[in-house]
């Protein structure tokens, strides 16, 4: 007994969807650095730059990025403070004026000014400056410091610094901007709020992974198996996860016990990608992956031997559900000493991703449609090299390699389905297509071959609704579709319409030219039951069609047109006629048949005109 486990996903108060994830609280870590190197103001004379210029604070060891900065100048002194320029200058390269022209001729002593975007008022600019909090301002305007200080424009605030990598050296430059008078300062100090890109906790039984940054950063997230842990690594921040081992490192480890209900990824702005490796196996909690606004794209990798890949587009656009399926076997439930083959499932559901790329070790991967009127596109070459691409409507769409067999689900609706390239995607053998709609609706399979290069394609109907087809050795299955297009190209195609294999007594084909010189459509029968049919078009200027039919009351039947026909009929060799046809002039496809016991041709009308150059080696006649 094969036993498919399979936990369904629900919303509740105990496996809380994304969205709730939205209030939690940030995780910020505050650090003060020092430089008590004394600064004087000027370094020589009564204007120009201090000394040292600048003075630097370097950072280390902080995990995260910036979230608030305040500067604090310790025992400043000056005969004219107005003179003073303070500039604070990140390793990143942004800047804050901190003061400039303020506190007019007043002389200061040994205060203390900091300055944090959130203080109530300015220092004043024609007031006596006293020791306090104060937000930055520049009350001159037009400032310049001189090299190697950054030109400006500078910023106004300190926020100006959020948001960056805080390690590396910070700078504060100081300039006296007119002469007669001097300063100094004792020492320099800088306050930085860091918060973690990513934070990974553990809430009712909930694995929740969340971008902590206001208004978002870009993330490139890993989740992997390995020991009993979920590893969570991100390539390009730090990782906070209280109580975890790696806690405020890349990686952090998160016992597999504790998590109960769901993996919720809820990834805010920025262009963010996740990774699933499945080389420790498959996770088996339900996943879902809230990526927000940005470019991001889910990658599902590993080395794992799967028994299957699916993907379910929507319900709405850059959504879906992928779920990956292994093997298992399980203990008995009659008989302890017995097992029993079963199967543990990966489910992940996705929102606002562009792309997903899969390149687990799938044999086969299942695409299903809507049930809406679908059009699905199979190609290769978005991703370059060899991959894979599906898209059905406007969702999402759906790269993969390491798959042998592509199986397409198109669902109710009347679908096109396209099929482009089919021969480059690499490992592909097999792609399957199931209409899968009500006989009142029509699915077109259209088959496209290669541009560039000359196509050998093989079509056997094997119902009213299904045919196997070979384009240069990948084979299409097709079921419960209305319509079977081959597109060549126009390169010089071979296409070849078998009978049904001697499984009929009889087949009976009807070749009815296109509009265009390499076009038409074949229609089929085998003991008077309908077949499903093949249109043709672009099959190039030295193209090859031919009929093999492998029964003994094979049937073929030319028709021509409602204008002025020229058949020609020729046989080369015994078994076989070749027929050319031309219709109001112009010439068409040259139609080989072979192993066709009679043909019949059908002028319409017109003044039609039948050629032989040799003696019938086949029953013919002419209508």
């Amino acid at each position: 007994m094969l036993i498919r486990k399979h936990r369904a996903y629900k919303a509740s108060s105990r496996h809380p969807s994304i969205e709730s994830l939205e209030d939690r609280r940030l995780l910020a870590v505050a650090a003060v650095f020092n430089n008590n190197t004394d600064i004087s103001i000027p370094e020589a004379g009564t204007d120009g730059p201090a000394d040292p210029y600048p003075s630097n604070i370097q950072v280390s060891g902080l995990v995260g990025v910036v979230t608030d900065v305040d500067v604090t100048l310790h025992n400043l002194n000056h005969e004219f403070p107005d003179d003073v320029e303070t500039l604070l200058v990140s390793p990143s390269g942004t800047t804050t004026i901190l003061m400039s022209d303020q506190g007019d001729a007043f002389d200061v002593s040994a205060i203390d000014l900091t300055f944090d975007d959130s203080a109530p008022g300015t220092l004043g600019d024609e007031a006596p400056l006293i020791s306090g909090t104060f937000a930055p301002a520049n009350f001159g305007g037009g400032d310049t410091f001189s090299a190697p200080a950054p030109a400006g424009p500078h910023g106004t605030t300190l926020a100006s610094h959020n948001g960056i990598a805080p390690n590396g050296s910070w700078s504060l430059f100081i300039e006296d901007d007119s002469g007669n008078d001097v300063g100094s300062l004792d020492e320099w100090s800088l306050k930085l709020t860091v918060t973690p890109f990513t934070e990974v906790a553990v809430s009712d039984g909930n694995l929740l992974i969340t971008d902590t940054l206001p208004g978002g950063k870009p993330d490139d997230l890993t989740i992997v198996i390995d020991a009993g842990d979920y590893v969570i690594s991100d390539s390009t921040s730090a990782i906070t996860g209280t109580g975890f081992a790696g806690d405020g490192t890349g990686e952090v480890r998160v016992p597999i016990a504790p998590v109960s209900g769901n993996i919720l990824f809820d990834l805010g702005q920025g262009d963010d990608s996740v990774t699933f490796d499945n080389s420790g196996g498959l996770i088996s909690p339900i996943v879902e992956v809230n990526a927000g606004p940005g470019d991001d794209s889910l990658t599902f990798a590993g080395d794992l031997e799967l028994a299957e890949a699916a993907y379910q587009p929507g319900p709405l656009f850059e959504s879906g559900t992928v779920t990956h399926v292994v093997p298992i076997i399980i203990a008995g439930e009659g008989d302890p000493g017995t097992v029993e083959p079963a199967e543990l499932f990966q489910t992940v559901h996705f929102a606002g991703v562009e792309p997903t790329l899969d390149v687990t070790m799938a044999p086969s991967l299942m695409v299903a449609g809507t049930d809406a009127a679908n059009a699905i596109e199979v190609r290769s070459g978005d991703f370059g090299g060899a991959v894979g691409v599906v898209s059905v409507d406007g969702f999402e769409r759906f790269a993969f390699s390491n798959k042998a067999q592509l199986v397409l689900n198109a669902r109710a609706g009347s679908d096109e389905i396209h099929l482009s390239d089919i021969n480059d995607i690499a490992d592909l053998d097999e792609v399957i297509v199931n209409g899968e709609g009500p006989s009142a609706e029509t699915d077109t399979v259209i088959l496209l071959g290669r541009v560039g290069d000359q196509d050998a394609i093989t079509y056997t109907a094997t119902s009213d609704d299904s045919a196997s087809v070979n384009l240069n050795g990948s084979v299409v299955m097709v079921h419960t579709v209305e319509r079977f297009v081959f597109d060549g190209g126009g390169d010089s195609e071979f296409l070849l319409i078998n009978g049904d294999g001697g499984n009929s007594n009889e087949d009976i084909f009807v070749h009815q030219p296109g509009a265009a010189p390499d076009s038409g459509t074949f229609r089929q029968t085998a003991d008077g039951e309908s077949m499903l049919g093949i249109s043709y078009e672009n099959l190039g200027p030295t193209m090859f069609l031919s009929i093999f039919s492998g029964e003994e009351n094979g049937r073929l039947i030319v028709e021509g047109s409602t204008g002025d026909d020229l058949f020609d009929i020729s046989f080369p060799v015994t078994d076989a006629a070749v027929i050319d046809l031309a219709t109001s002039g112009v010439e068409h496809v040259r139609l080989t048949a072979s192993s066709t016991e009679n043909i019949e041709f059908h002028g319409l009308a017109g003044n039609d005109q039948f050629d032989t150059t040799a003696p019938l080696d086949v029953a013919g006649e002419i209508v």
